[in-house]
């Protein structure tokens, strides 16, 4: 499992960048038209064997040369394999921070932590190294971050998971439910199941994340910006490779069932038609009566 910290100094030319090493691959960005990456946010990505996290737009408390807030962006990237603890850590991380954008209480021990494990001068020290010496920054970030993260609290939400979700579904991170089912989808990712899990700040329904096509999705809308963070959970339709627009949402199922009965009722009525007038035709051509 390899961590990353990514956030700035006071000074102004100590701008965002990844404290020693930065990931291979800014693979987050794929989700720059429905996400901000410096307001609250989280991005999970799971393919069966590797997984990625992204947690963005977590506050410090410090700030720049001009008074505007500093923040942290953490990326983690493991596999299947990668140790239990360690992933327990991961989801104590994710919990914490959801729980923070959801405004629930203790949404100041992330930040707190976090502040306490990358004081100024390190992380003013730390941004401008190179080579070897970014690789053992490296290790020391994500030895602190695991430090963080055995500060915080247990990830005991899961624990009231609602039962019923859908494979794909949308709804505000401030919904009843919403949350727990989000953390069961992380934890199922962690575990080796392919999947995505995303809290998205530029999101108001269903149809603006109409390009993300995972059969296993889960989105919580942030709520702060476009879309509203008490939004009903409901299902997400997407396009098979045929294709064709399908849903696993039940309540969508009715519809469904009334498309096909009007399809099957064209085909009668224009079976019909069509006899009709072969009938008709048949009648025109045939002999007169004696």
């Amino acid at each position: 499992m390899r961590i990353y910290l990514r956030t700035r100094g006071e000074l102004r030319h100590l701008d965002y960048h990844f404290l020693g090493a930065a990931p291979s691959r800014a693979w987050w960005r794929e989700f720059g038209d429905v996400n901000a990456f410096e307001r609250p946010c989280v991005l999970a990505v799971g393919d069966g064997a590797d997984w990625r996290l992204y947690l963005g737009g977590i506050p410090s408390g410090r700030v720049d040369s001009v008074g505007t807030m500093i923040v942290y962006s953490l990326v983690v990237e493991g596999d299947a394999r990668s140790a239990s603890e360690d992933r327990d850590s991961v989801l104590r991380l994710v919990a914490t921070w959801v729980s923070a954008i959801a405004g629930r209480p203790g949404a100041e021990a992330l930040t707190a932590a976090l502040d306490e494990a990358f004081p100024r001068e390190d992380v003013e020290k730390w941004l401008t190294e190179k080579g070897e010496a970014a690789q053992d920054v490296e290790r020391e970030v994500a030895g602190r971050v695991l430090e963080v993260s055995g500060k915080l609290p247990e990830a005991s939400m899961i624990a009231r998971l609602p039962e019923g979700l859908p494979a794909r579904w949308i709804g505000g991170v401030r919904c009843p439910g919403a949350a727990e089912g989000y953390l069961d989808r992380i934890r199922r990712i962690l575990d080796g199941e392919p999947g995505e899990a995303h809290v998205l700040n530029m999101v108001a329904e269903g149809e603006d994340v109409v390009g993300l096509q995972s059969p296993r999705l889960a989105v919580l809308i942030e709520g702060s910006g476009i879309g509203d963070a008490t939004a009903p959970i409901r299902s997400l339709t997407f396009r098979d490779p045929g294709g064709e627009r399908r849903t696993d949402d039940p309540k969508d199922l009715s519809g469904t069932i009334r498309q096909q009965v009007v399809r099957v009722a064209a085909v009668v009525i224009a079976a019909g038609l069509l006899a009709w007038v072969i009938y008709r035709l048949i009648r025109t051509g045939a002999p007169a009566d004696d």
